[in-house]
């Protein structure tokens, strides 16, 4: 499964979008089922708690704002979630990319790891804790929550498992969940059945959009200076996408794949706060909950899916 972050309706040129290629996407849709009517929610926590759980948000108490850096709440340890049932049957469980909402991150954290990914369920992680971090210094920085004499914090947000990784800094830090992905299917013990989880960085801005100069560049044709790196980040997580599939090929695990694309929510467009995606021709965007916020690219391919099918049939992360 590749998550993205704030990914639009019409980010992906398999919705119509005139500005960016996603060719890797596309190819997907174009050989999988495209859900039309698949709905997440309207911001990225209560999205990821929902996905992991099968539960609406509201019954494990993350229907709210996003959970911040050194806020003292998180996904309740009650809650089972998806690889600890998939524990159950042999799985091989990977997660890279953004924890966001298994968070219960204090100032004293280590008392608190059961709420990080290897404590519950997951093999291995590497990523990020936060909701967001740099992109090429994978620092974050908070000031909105409120700390005696403190006006807010900063520091390196990635990890491997529960270790500070300080080593990936001033890499993409897509090219590296990617790298990461490729990584874990390569190594893979194909006896074993396997579920990757890689919620990538991308498209979010921190706060202001980021990408490498090189895939900025492509997108010259865009006027708009920050639409023109919006669509570099879709282009470099449009690559990840790619290359995980390809690596999947090389390793011959194709043939009993289900391979899941989906966004957390819809797309931040207002510039004044970094945002640059277009949820056209849906009214509104991320934090509010018009179809521009909760409405969401969902694409599945697989050798047991239909080539070429679309269904209009309404899909949501939660069923109960």
């Amino acid at each position: 499964m590749i998550y993205a972050d704030d990914l639009g309706w019409n980010d992906v040129s398999f919705h119509g979008s005139p500005q960016i290629p996603t060719p890797n996407i596309d190819a997907l849709a174009l050989n999988g089922l495209t859900l039309q009517n698949y709905y997440g929610e309207w911001l990225c926590t209560p999205s990821r708690a929902a996905l992991l759980t099968g539960k609406y948000p509201i019954r494990n108490g993350l229907q709210h704002c996003i959970i911040l850096g050194g806020e003292a709440t998180g996904l309740p340890l009650n809650q089972v979630i998806l690889p600890q049932h998939l524990k159950k049957f042999g799985y091989k469980t990977h997660m890279i990319g953004k924890q966001d909402s298994l968070s219960f991150l204090v100032a004293s954290w280590i008392s608190n790891q059961n709420y990080t990914p290897t404590y519950r369920g997951f093999d291995s992680f590497l990523g990020y804790w936060n909701g967001v971090i740099d992109p090429f210094d994978h620092t974050y920085y908070e000031s909105h929550i409120k700390i005696p004499n403190r006006k807010g914090f900063y520091g390196l947000d990635f990890h491997n498992g529960t270790t500070p990784m300080p080593s990936a800094q001033s890499r993409y830090v897509t090219h590296v969940f990617t790298e990461a992905a490729e990584d874990i299917i390569k190594n893979h013990d194909v006896s074993q059945p396997l579920f990757l989880y890689l919620a990538q960085f991308a498209v979010h801005g921190y706060p202001l959009m980021q990408a490498p100069s090189e895939d900025i560049s492509k997108f010259k044709y865009i006027d708009n200076i920050g639409r023109r790196i919006h669509a570099a980040t879709v282009s470099v997580m449009d690559q990840s996408v790619g290359s995980v599939f390809e690596a999947l090929h090389k390793k011959d695990m194709l043939e009993n794949t289900i391979f899941l694309f989906v966004s957390d929510n819809g797309a931040l467009i207002d510039p004044d706060i970094g945002g640059f995606g277009s949820n056209y021709p849906l009214r509104g965007n991320k934090y509010t909950q018009w179809e521009g916020g909760i409405h969401v690219p969902a694409v599945i391919w697989s050798p047991f899916v239909e080539a070429g099918q679309a269904t209009n049939l309404p899909s949501v992360y939660a069923c109960f």
